[in-house]
C-alpha cells in the first residue's frame, strides 16, 4: 500500500458499523458521482461501494458497506485505511488496532520494561481524535464522583441507564448541566422509570451521538461543586489504573 495512495482513514463510529460510513471531510482518490468502488477480499469476493453524497452534501459510503462490515466483523473504535489500487475503481481496505488496543499495548511494554512506574506521568497522544491522559484529572474530586460504569448498547443508542449506587444526583426533574470543552452545554435530567431504576434523558442521546461514545468505554459522571453543573470522563480501566481520553 503506497502512501500517495491513501483515500482517507477513520476510527469506526457505531454508525460506521451498524449503518452507512460517513466519509471524513478530507479524502482524496474517490470517484465521482455514483461510480463504482470494487473490493476485493482473500477470497475473491468483491463488494461495491459508493461515495454516496446526503444532501448535507457529506459523503457516505453505501451499497454493499453495511454487508461488508457485518461479514467482516468491523467494531467500533478499529482504525479504518481506504487506498486506491492504480488508477482505476479498484481499493483495498485495511483495520489497525483499535485505540483501546494500542493504549493497552503500550502500557504492556512499559510494564515488561519494569517501567511501569512512570506510567502515571505519561501524555500519549497515540490518534488524531482522543488524547490519552495519565492519570485522572486534577479537578475532579474523588467525592464528588456520582457513578461510573462501562456503557452499554443501550446506554449509547438510547437513555442511559444509572447504577443503582449514584451519589449527587439533582433530585425530581432538576436539569444536570454538562459543558464542553467548546462551550457547547448539555442538559440531563435524572428521569424516574417506572421499575424506580434511574435513567438520563433529555440531551443524553444527543451528547452520545455527538461525542462519538462506544460500548464498553467506562464513563463517569463527576459533580462541580455543591450546584448541578457536571462534568463526563470516558476513558478505560486497566490494572486499576483509569485511563482517561477525554473530559467533557
Amino acid at each position: 500500500m503506497e502512501s500517495q495512495n491513501v483515500c482517507f482513514q477513520k476510527f469506526l463510529s457505531d454508525r460506521d458499523v451498524h449503518g452507512n460510513l460517513e466519509i471524513p471531510n478530507r479524502a482524496d482518490y474517490l470517484p465521482e458521482g455514483n461510480e463504482v468502488m470494487r473490493v476485493t477480499d482473500r477470497h475473491g469476493t468483491t463488494y461495491e461501494f459508493i461515495a454516496s453524497v446526503r444532501a448535507s452534501g457529506r459523503r457516505s459510503l453505501t451499497r454493499h458497506w453495511h454487508t461488508f462490515a457485518v461479514e467482516k466483523g468491523l467494531r467500533t473504535g478499529e482504525l479504518l485505511r481506504i487506498y486506491r489500487l492504480g488508477n482505476g475503481n479498484d481499493y483495498a481496505v485495511q483495520l489497525l488496532l483499535s485505540q483501546t488496543s494500542i493504549a493497552i499495548s503500550i502500557l504492556l511494554f512499559l510494564k515488561r520494561l519494569n517501567l511501569w512506574s512512570i506510567v502515571p506521568y505519561l501524555s500519549l497522544k497515540v490518534s488524531v481524535q482522543r488524547q490519552f491522559l495519565f492519570p485522572k484529572c486534577p479537578q475532579m474530586e474523588s467525592q464528588n464522583v456520582c457513578f461510573q460504569k462501562f456503557l452499554s448498547d443501550r446506554d449509547v443508542h438510547g437513555n442511559l441507564e444509572i447504577p443503582n449506587r449514584a451519589d449527587y444526583l439533582p433530585e425530581g426533574n432538576e436539569v444536570m448541566r454538562v459543558t464542553d470543552r467548546h462551550g457547547t452545554t448539555y442538559e440531563f435530567i435524572a428521569s424516574v422509570r417506572a421499575s424506580g431504576r434511574r435513567s438520563l434523558t433529555r440531551h443524553w442521546h444527543t451528547f452520545a451521538v455527538e461525542k462519538g461514545l462506544r460500548t464498553g468505554e467506562l464513563l463517569r459522571i463527576y459533580r462541580l461543586g455543591n450546584g448541578n453543573d457536571y462534568a463526563v470522563q470516558v476513558g478505560l480501566e486497566f490494572h486499576g489504573l483509569y485511563i482517561v481520553w477525554e473530559t467533557m
